[in-house]
């Protein structure tokens, strides 16, 4: 009896169902080879090394080599940080990428990560992890469990999704910057489900968990943090600093309460005191336990002999030539040449050079301060300063949030207005409670509707929008502006609200501060309002905070306020500090914390504001054992932006809102607080 049509769609339904659950079944897992070699490498993880990756490590190890690959495997099976400083070349990462394979196949760690400078150097090394369990001959004859089914995947997300193992998924998953290695559950399998991922330094890392299948519950375990520094955040003191917040806070305690993440950090110093030369110093950062090798243990004594050496190649190369002259001249004098000399690894050279120290000393000759940062660990160069953003990044320094949305981590709202004679120009920003800045809005009142306008080109004008006097102008606008800046509550994505918690009014100007503190008594929001005083103090003054205080001052970061007999409330600021402060939010990247970054729109909506925080230059002045940058307006140049972001981060400070590194040491270790709690005793105080 013929088939319905429908019948035989369902018939033809069912055959493609099994036939495909047929191709995702990986059938039978191949027995181990060796479990001898397994067990010996499993317990050693240099002989791990040497036996599954003999071709990548294929010369004779250096000493150094040897105590890194002891110090990872004590980190992982004790706990504790270790940062680990070894010459460029020297095959830091690849040894520890190793390192979180070996955790990974013997199942000490189910949570295993991986973080780098950026997102793209973590993924390349994950990259090389997966083409290690994808081709590697050895780790399928000793660790089939794990990579037998990677290699039914033929290293396709797709086919890992659907994979099965008697009937049951295998729950690998396969991609560029996560895997999950399967899941087994036979004894001899000793991997199942552990998760190795990759992140970028900046990136959204912390809160980090994986539910298995048995439906337990892991956190980070491991982490290899791969060089974590790039050139520019090491020439910065202000990224330096927020990279090891991020590092000792976000990524250290990744584990949870009460378990500890085993942190290996391999690195390269680039700029005396950056981010490598910080860690490694057992002084200022113990915990770290750093060490450094350097190319050259000891230098030649003859260094007459290396000059005249210099000269020759230097000579042959430009004239076109290899160099081989003063490599001849090095084989007619080597004995002397060499004497008194000691390399850290004596098999590194070229095949065109006789030894390692003339490997060395050609390095050093080609470029001998990137020779003493890269090869020694021993800059010769220092972090700069203080580094100014030029405009064009600063208007490309984005966040993912539109205009006037308020993210959601942030704290406290603060606002600020800039009282000119013809217009008021304001900015409103919101804070995270370690001072990271997104500036929600900005702009002048009255409105001018154009993105770029100068003060010269005002158009809408205080004097023609109000009636009366200069003060009564000044009285209105304040009124109206206010009611735009904390009339209503500012919302995040998620619909949660918060009101302006602090909104500074400059009050720089005598001729217009009768007509500000009137309005500041009179506001209906005069609870937040507070009037300020910028005053750049310069190095020949004596800094606030050593300043008599009397007993109502109430002191800050650079600012303080004595209580008056009315609402309205003065502030005095060190303009030339706040200054310093908010260029090195801005040349932070975004993501990092202490940052400041601008609400979503293109790079030509914000260049006004960009010109504006451009529109001062700092000049470097030192006194009495103090350096300060003290800020000089540049003729022709609008910088009322400048004086808004400013304003908004005192107003951010009165209302405690601090960098990490500012907290008291007893704040800083506590657990963190959830947001709506800070909130409720920020209220409640």
């Amino acid at each position: 009896m013929a088939l319905t049509g429908e019948r035989k769609r369902e018939k033809d339904r069912n055959r493609l169902r099994a036939k495909t659950a047929q191709g995702q079944d990986i059938g039978q897992i191949p027995s181990i080879v060796d479990a001898i070699r397994r067990r010996d490498c499993i317990a050693d993880f240099e002989l791990y090394c040497k036996t599954y990756h003999a071709a990548e490590f294929d010369k004779p190890w250096a000493d150094y080599q040897r105590r890194m690959a002891a110090r990872i495997q004590n980190a992982a099976e004790t706990g504790g940080w270790r940062a680990e400083a070894v010459p460029r070349g020297g095959g830091k990462t690849t040894l520890c990428a190793c390192g979180i394979e070996w955790a990974a196949l013997r199942g000490s760690h189910k949570y295993p990560i991986i973080v780098a400078a950026s997102k793209g150097l973590a993924v390349k090394i994950l990259k090389g992890i997966k083409m290690q369990l994808y081709t590697n001959e050895l780790l399928l004859e000793d660790f089939p469990h794990a990579v037998y089914p990677i290699r039914c995947a033929k290293n396709e997300a797709r086919r890992a999704g659907g994979q099965t193992y008697d009937s049951e998924k295998t729950m690998l998953e396969w991609n560029s910057e996560r895997i999950v290695l399967p899941w087994i559950e036979e004894e001899e399998s000793l991997s199942d489900g552990v998760v190795i991922e990759a992140f970028g330094m900046e990136g959204a890392i912390r809160g980090l968990k994986h539910t298995r299948p048995d439906t337990s519950t892991v956190r980070p375990d491991l982490a290899l943090v791969d060089d974590p520094q790039t050139r520019e955040s090491a020439k910065s003191p202000s990224q330096t600093q927020s990279r090891l917040e991020i590092l000792t806070g976000d990524i250290a305690y990744l584990a949870g309460p009460g378990e500890s993440l085993a942190v290996f950090c391999p690195c390269t110093v680039i700029y005396t005191d950056d981010l490598a030369d910080g860690i490694l110093n057992r002084e200022k950062h113990p915990e770290w336990q750093g060490e450094r090798t350097r190319m050259v243990e000891s230098f030649p004594a003859n260094i007459e002999l290396w000059d005249k050496y210099a000269d020759i190649r230097r000579a042959s190369l430009r004239e076109d030539g290899d160099g081989q002259a003063a490599t001849k001249f090095y084989l007619d004098n080597r004995t002397a040449m060499d004497a008194g000399s000691s390399v850290s690894w004596e098999h590194r050279r070229k095949p065109t050079e006789i030894s390692a120290i003339q490997h060395a000393m050609n390095l050093k000759i080609r470029d001998e301060a990137s020779f003493y940062a890269e090869m020694q660990n021993e800059p010769v160069q220092k972090q700069d300063d203080l580094e100014l953003l030029s405009s064009d990044k600063i208007a490309e320094k984005v966040m993912g949030n539109a205009r006037g949305v308020v993210p959601d981590d942030c704290a406290v709202v603060t606002a600020f207005t800039d009282v000119q004679k013809e217009h008021l120009f304001w900015m409103v920003v919101a804070w995270t409670n370690d001072f990271t800045g997104f500036i929600l809005d900005y702009g002048a009142w009255p409105e001018q509707g154009r993105n770029y306008f100068t003060r010269r080109e005002i158009r809408k004008k205080l004097s023609t929008t109000y009636k009366g006097d200069e003060s009564g102008q000044i009285f209105a606008a304040l009124t109206d502006l206010g009611a735009k800046l904390a009339g209503t509550p500012y919302r995040s994505k998620s619909g949660r609200e918060l009101s302006l918690a602090r909104w500074c009014i400059d009050g720089n100007w005598r001729s217009r501060t009768a007509a500000i503190e009137s309005y500041a008594k009179q506001s209906p929001y005069k609870a937040v309002i507070t009037v300020t005083q910028g005053r750049g103090v310069k190095a020949t003054e004596n800094p606030f905070s050593q300043a008599q205080r009397a007993i109502r001052w109430r002191t800050g970061p650079g600012w303080f306020w004595v209580d008056g007999p009315g609402p309205a409330r003065w502030v005095t600021f060190d303009a030339n500090l706040w200054k310093k402060r908010i260029h090195e939010g801005l040349s932070m990247g975004i993501g990092s914390r202490s940052s400041i970054q601008l609400f979503n729109a293109p790079p030509h909506a914000h260049q006004m504001l960009a010109d504006h925080l451009r529109a001062e230059k700092p000049v470097k002045n030192e006194s009495n054992g103090r350096t300060v940058y003290e800020w000089q307006e540049i003729p022709g140049r609008d910088n009322e932006g400048l004086d808004c972001l400013v304003g908004c981060a005192v107003g951010a400070s009165i209302e405690k809102i601090q960098r990490a590194s500012e907290r008291p040491a007893a704040v800083q270790a506590k657990a963190r607080v959830s947001l709506s709690e800070i909130q409720r005793k920020r209220r409640g105080a």
